[in-house]
């Protein structure tokens, strides 16, 4: 009775053990299974998180070139994808020790990160904490929340943070109710998070700018404050777009694999979601949501109409009703940067799942308001159960004679056998599993503009896995001092040996503490390096990079930024 007593009187508690319980739910099938899941996108993020992991363990820290994942290949990847994020998830995998803890750990910090965000976006628009919780189970439940735990997609993290993008941009409708720093922040770990989502998060925005520009009065303040906005982000984020001009002015690289766009949407459907398919509970609470917003639009709030409004935008954006096919081919550039259309989905649910809830709260009959709430309630209901059995299925999976449950492009070192397989990614050295299994993506690696063969007699993936996966190499690679150092022995000198890792503009190369000569050193396909030998017996390769403008001093100027801002947003909050 005391513990009920509690809950009334603070709706925080009932919150949390709500959230809290929906996200061990979703997580229990891989503890009593004790499985690791391994989808569409576990190696590729795996030798990411690695790296990271590598870095806090050996104290060998390098921003920029991956000495540890990706074949030690000295590739950029974490300093242009996601870098606080992923820095995050590498200290937590350090800790762990364990690829299965840390799956379980992040899965469940990802679930209560979303659930808490949504019930904020609901609580402050003023629904019901009964509907705000059911809508932060619906959330926590979702297609793309959950593809974080049954396929590793990095981008289920990005649409975690996107209530609180909503929450911002519901404010725009009243200029004077968001702050500078609120906006700031909200967009800046979208930025830290995930760069697509950091895009799509911006463009809903500016569809909430230009409402909130025809609405409020004050028009020259809300300018005012998203422009100050803008340049408070610029500086909380400058590690990440320093980094994205600095390689990309310098370097030609690979993009992220072309889509066909038009393959890749999401629709409305009767049974599972899936990357296609939103699944028959969404699709019905979408169409439901649409109609009553239709149907009741007189009498509704500007909030409840934008939310709506936008969301439908979004669906219709993700949607094969769009002409992407057309859009692709206009601008080629989508097809590797949004790859899949589907992905707008995701923010859909979140701004017309709030737009149901308004739509309770605002459309005055009470027997609409007892059997939608009992509607959403049901669609709560089987979207766990639903999301449960999704886990259940991929942890049975990893115990059966599938432990990788996505093998598109993955490359099985010797013929692995599944208990082989399940033995490495067990194994406390975490190296085994990701060794054992690669995936030979060329996302950011460079293009050689002066190779003539350049690896387009094959594709791409099948030139990265010919060079840096299934060549002999011959060669001994260990981390120092931050640098990578690669040793092998030649016969005499000036003999030629190809060196398995990629050059960037400002990769630092020294041959036995020397900088090499130019007649010394030559690059072939995807800036493979082929080097003499300066002696014979022992040569070593000293790699490292430095860029042009960020280093520890600008780095430590961005982390003490965010620290001041974050220390005075939980002052504030306290005092209010």
């Amino acid at each position: 009775m005391k513990f009920k007593e509690r809950t009334m009187k603070n709706p925080n508690v009932g919150t949390f053990l709500v959230i809290l319980i929906t996200g061990l739910l979703l997580t229990m099938p891989q503890i009593l299974n004790k499985s690791i899941i391994l989808g569409a996108d576990a190696i590729f993020h795996f030798n990411r998180l690695y790296d990271i992991a590598m870095q806090f363990d050996s104290g060998n820290f390098s921003y920029f070139t991956s000495n540890y994942g990706f074949q030690q290949t000295a590739r950029i990847v974490n300093a242009v994808y996601g870098p606080g994020l992923a820095y995050i998830l590498g200290f937590i995998l350090f800790i762990c020790r364990s690829w299965l803890k840390f799956q379980v750990i992040s899965s469940l910090l990802l679930f209560l990160i979303s659930g808490y965000t949504m019930n904020y976006l609901s609580t402050s628009v003023g629904l019901s904490r009964k509907v705000a919780n059911m809508n932060s189970m619906l959330f926590m439940s979702s297609f793309w929340v959950m593809g974080w735990t049954v396929s590793q997609m990095f981008m289920p993290w990005g649409i975690a943070v996107a209530p609180l993008i909503v929450a911002v941009g519901i404010k725009f409708i009243k200029s004077d109710k968001f702050t500078i720093v609120e906006l700031s922040i909200s967009v800046s770990l979208m930025i830290q998070i995930h760069m697509l989502s950091a895009v799509i998060s911006v463009f809903i925005l500016f569809l909430f700018f230009i409402i909130g520009i025809i609405n409020v009065k004050d028009k020259l303040t809300l300018c005012v404050k998203v422009i100050a906005a803008a340049g408070l982000t610029l500086l909380l984020t400058f590690n990440v777009w320093g980094s994205i001009l600095e390689i990309y002015i310098g370097n030609k690289l690979y993009p992220p694999f072309a889509a066909n766009l038009a393959m890749k949407t999401m629709n409305l459907s009767v049974g599972n979601a899936d990357f296609n398919h939103i699944g028959i509970i969404v699709s019905v609470l979408f169409a439901f949501e649409i109609a009553i917003t239709i149907m009741n639009w007189s009498i509704l709030s500007l909030t409840t109409k934008a939310v709506t409004g936008i969301g439908t935008v979004m669906l219709v954006l993700s949607s094969n009703i769009m002409p992407w096919m057309v859009i692709g081919r206009k601008i080629p550039m989508l097809n590797s940067f949004l790859q899949f259309p589907s992905r707008l989905e995701g923010f859909a649910f979140v701004l017309l799942l709030v737009g149901l809830g308004l739509c309770i709260e605002e459309v005055n009959e009470p027997s609409f308001k007892k059997y939608t709430k009992l509607f959403l309630m049901i669609a709560t209901l089987f979207s766990v159960v639903q999301s449960y059995y999704n886990v259940q299925s991929k942890s049975e999976g990893w115990n059966g004679h599938q432990p990788i449950a996505n093998r598109t492009n993955v490359i099985v070192k010797n013929n692995a056998s599944e208990s082989e397989i399940r033995n490495a990614f067990r194994s406390n050295d975490l190296s085994k599993g990701i060794e054992l299994a690669e995936k030979p993506t060329t996302d950011y690696v460079p293009i050689n503009v002066n190779n003539t063969d350049n690896g387009k007699s094959q594709s791409a993936y099948e030139t990265y896995a010919a060079l840096f996966i299934n060549s002999k190499q011959g060669v001994k690679k260990e981390v120092k001092n931050g640098k990578l150092i690669v040793s092998w022995y030649a016969n005499h000198k000036g003999e030629s040996k190809k060196i398995p890792i990629t050059v960037y503009k400002n990769t630092i190369l020294l041959m036995n503490g020397s900088k090499l000569l130019k007649g010394n050193i030559t690059l072939g396909t995807m800036n493979m390096p082929t080097i003499k030998a300066i002696q014979s017996g022992k040569n070593v390769l000293t790699v490292s990079y430095k860029s042009s403008f960020i280093n520890g001093w600008t780095m430590i100027l961005t982390g003490l930024l965010w620290f001041s801002i974050t220390a005075f947003k939980l002052v504030m909050g306290r005092k209010r």
